[in-house]
């Protein structure tokens, strides 16, 4: 049996992985296309080593973090710029995965332009909520419902999170949430982003529409 299955490097592990991950999210026309698995890759690799490094924080240095305001600052800030990171690199594949479907003339699937959607909606509402938790002045919230402490940066709530990711999906689609406001300059050019991106998603779920339909 042993001999029947492939051995595989961490190299070409990655790439296995990578590939099951664009099938899984119908991206099989760019499954050849270098630039477009490269920057899968790049994800995948990035996922992985943040997970370690979150485990090695969360286990040998939460005390020490936990018990300082500066490192507890510090640390927010350091969520904040991994989830900018990983909207960048969302944005790099989504622009290499579609530059390749346009100019090869490969057809545009509807649930790989929602899988695309979805990612971005936890990646900005990752973004917000991290920001907040550096400086909550940069937001208006509704009855300032939420209690932060500033020594506590590994409480999660779920109910706070929930509510960002709610503010990303309707900023998307220039739909007002009742609950969070933006109070400041930079979230207002977040928003504006964010916009500029579902417009872009939604012009190219509008494109596939009308090619599939005049077929």
């Amino acid at each position: 049996m042993s001999e029947n299955i492939p051995k595989l490097n961490t190299f070409n592990l990655i790439n296995y992985i990578v590939d099951l991950f664009m099938v899984s999210m119908d991206m099989d026309e760019s499954v050849k296309e270098p630039k477009v698995r490269n920057a899968w890759r790049f994800l995948i690799i990035s996922a992985i080593t943040l997970c370690i490094i979150l485990t090695i924080i969360n286990t040998r240095f939460r005390s020490n973090i936990s018990n300082s305001l500066s490192l507890s600052y510090y640390y927010r800030i350091f969520l904040t710029l991994i989830a900018l990171y990983f909207i960048i690199v969302w944005a790099i594949i989504s622009i290499r995965h579609y530059t390749y479907l346009f100019v090869t003339g490969k057809e545009i699937n509807f649930s790989n332009i929602i899988d695309i959607y979805i990612g971005f909606i936890l990646f900005f509402g990752a973004l917000y909520n991290n920001i907040y938790l550096v400086k909550q002045s940069l937001f208006t919230i509704k009855d300032n419902i939420y209690h932060i402490d500033q020594l506590v940066p590994f409480t999660y709530d779920f109910k706070r999170i929930l509510d960002f990711l709610i503010y990303s999906a309707c900023n998307m689609f220039l739909v007002n949430y009742h609950r969070i406001y933006s109070n400041s300059m930079l979230i207002s050019v977040i928003n504006v982003l964010e916009v500029i991106v579902g417009i872009f998603l939604i012009s190219l779920f509008i494109s596939t529409f009308v090619q599939k339909t005049c077929k």
